[in-house]
């Protein structure tokens, strides 16, 4: 998925460190805790602004699929996917899970390097 190598290659130096780190355990950490904990322990401590970001191109992939609206109307993505009906949530997180492998892919051909 080309969105996903450009995301993670925009990043440089101690970002990039820390954005393989997250993608690298996002999906098991899904499987773990479900989508919304997953996402609330990356906006936890010095990984915040990565979360950010990583949520930020979730939902621009989950919108660009129609999971979720193109605007998010003033909601957090964590406050929008918690609002979601069980069967939609569930389509959720498996796109989130799919998308999950491919950013750690992603990670995994740029390394941490700068």
């Amino acid at each position: 998925m080309k969105r996903a190598y450009t995301a993670i290659e925009e990043t440089q130096g101690e970002a990039r460190k820390q954005w393989v780190r997250a993608v690298d355990g996002l999906g098991p950490e899904i499987q773990r805790s479900g989508l919304l904990q997953a996402f609330a322990f990356l906006h936890r401590g010095p990984t915040k602004g990565i979360a950010q970001d990583l949520c930020k191109e979730v939902r621009e992939h989950l919108a660009r699929l129609g999971h979720l609206p193109e605007s998010a109307g003033g909601k957090s993505f964590l406050v929008e996917v918690r609002d979601l009906d069980r069967s939609t949530y569930m389509r959720v997180t498996r796109e989130t899970l799919a998308l999950s492998v491919w950013l750690k892919r992603a990670g995994q051909i740029l390394g941490d390097d700068d």
